[in-house]
């Protein structure tokens, strides 16, 4: 299941469902509006095979989360040029790790 954290801009989020992918968003779906990472932990746990994706603008980077048995592993991707390279970086790190 693909967790996105409100950050995540709408338009974004369109795409997404145009793309018929599933998802659920942090602050609607899942958890309250405005809960810290360190928070979304024990969210993640409950949840069935989730992956957290989160854009942080700011620090210049994508997160990711991604449970693997009873393991969280993150992981931050730089967005250098632009969005779509962290985010193809992301999708094969997320691959490499549920397929295992």
């Amino acid at each position: 299941m693909l967790v996105l954290d409100e950050n995540v801009p709408a338009g974004q989020r369109l795409l997404l469902r145009k793309w018929r992918v599933r998802f659920r968003v942090i602050g609607v779906d899942v958890a309250a509006p405005g809960t810290t990472d360190e928070n979304l932990i024990p969210v993640l746990q409950k949840l069935s095979r989730p992956t957290f994706f989160s854009l942080d603008r700011a620090a210049g980077e994508v997160r990711v989360l991604v449970r693997r048995q009873q393991e969280i592993i993150q992981k931050s991707f730089a967005m250098e040029r632009d969005l779509t390279a962290a985010v193809q970086q992301a999708k094969a790190f997320i691959d490499e790790q549920t397929t295992r």
